[in-house]
C-alpha cells in the first residue's frame, strides 16, 4: 500500500538491495492502483518529493486552506494579535503564517498521517516489496511475472529523469505497458517540476514574512520586490 512506500519520507527508496522485512510489506490483491515506475540510482528525496506532488499534493492544498480559514476565524474572534499602524486598519499575518507550513506538512507527511488512522491508500507495486530479493529462484520467478503485474495495474506512474530511458529495464517496462493499456492510464512526473513548485513556495514564504517584517517596522510593502529578488537566484540553481 501507498502509505507503508512513503514511510519515513520513503526510506524504502533509499538503495534497492530488499529484505524479508520489505517484502512482508506486500499484501495479495486482485489489482494495483499503480505501478511505480522508476531508477534506483535516482536519489531517494527527488523520488519522494515527485510521489508527494502527484499523490498529497490536492490534500495538502485543502489541508493549507483549512489552517488558513481556522488562523482568520481566530483573528476574528481576537484570539490571536493583530499589528497595529497608526491610521491604518489593524491587520493579522496568522494567515501567512501558517498557509505555506500546513502544506508542506501534509504535502511530506500526509501518507503516514493516513496510515495512523489506518487508511493505507491505493495498493502499488513497487519491485523492491513484490518481489522477493533473498532468494534467486523466487526473485527470478516474480521477474519473469512482471508482464502480468503490469496487467493487473490500473496506471503506470513514471519517475522521470534524463536516466530513465537510458535503462532498458525501465524502457521495458513502459512499452509493456503501452501495449497494454491506452497512454491516458500513465502518469509521466518530471522531476524538476516538484523541485521547482516547491523551491518558489519557499522563496514566497519567506517572500511573505519578510514583507510583512518590513511592512511592520517601515510601512512600505516590499513583499513582490523581496520575493522578485530571490526567486532568480533559486531557479538558476535548479536550471
Amino acid at each position: 500500500k501507498l502509505s507503508k512506500v512513503m514511510q519515513g519520507c520513503g526510506q524504502i527508496f533509499s538503495s534497492s538491495a530488499g529484505v524479508m522485512a520489505n517484502y512482508e510489506m506486500s499484501s495479495v490483491t486482485e489489482r494495483f492502483g499503480f505501478f511505480l515506475s522508476h531508477n534506483w540510482s535516482v536519489p531517494r528525496w527527488k523520488k519522494t518529493i515527485a510521489i508527494c506532488f502527484h499523490f498529497n499534493f490536492d490534500a495538502a492544498i485543502v489541508f493549507a486552506l483549512a489552517m488558513m480559514v481556522v488562523a482568520a476565524v481566530l483573528n476574528f474572534a481576537g484570539f490571536l494579535p493583530l499589528v497595529e499602524e497608526e491610521g491604518e486598519p489593524a491587520f493579522g499575518i496568522a494567515c501567512r503564517l501558517v498557509c505555506v507550513p500546513s502544506f508542506l506538512l501534509a504535502f511530506f507527511f500526509g501518507r503516514e498521517t493516513q496510515h495512523c488512522f489506518r487508511q493505507s491508500g491505493p495498493a502499488v507495486f513497487l519491485d523492491k516489496t513484490c518481489i522477493f530479493q533473498e532468494d534467486g529462484e523466487l526473485k527470478q520467478r516474480g521477474i519473469e511475472k512482471l508482464g502480468a503485474f503490469l496487467l493487473y495495474s490500473k496506471q503506470m506512474l513514471v519517475l522521470y529523469t534524463d536516466v530513465y530511458l537510458t535503462k532498458l529495464w525501465t524502457c521495458y517496462e513502459v512499452a509493456s505497458f503501452l501495449a497494454l493499456h491506452p497512454m491516458e492510464k500513465m502518469k509521466v512526473i518530471r522531476m524538476k517540476v516538484p523541485l521547482l513548485y516547491l523551491a518558489g513556495l519557499v522563496v514566497f514564504f519567506v517572500a511573505t514574512i519578510l514583507g510583512a517584517v518590513i511592512q511592520y517596522i517601515s510601512g512600505k510593502d516590499l513583499a513582490l520586490f523581496i520575493f522578485l529578488a530571490f526567486s532568480y537566484p533559486w531557479i538558476f540553481c535548479l536550471r
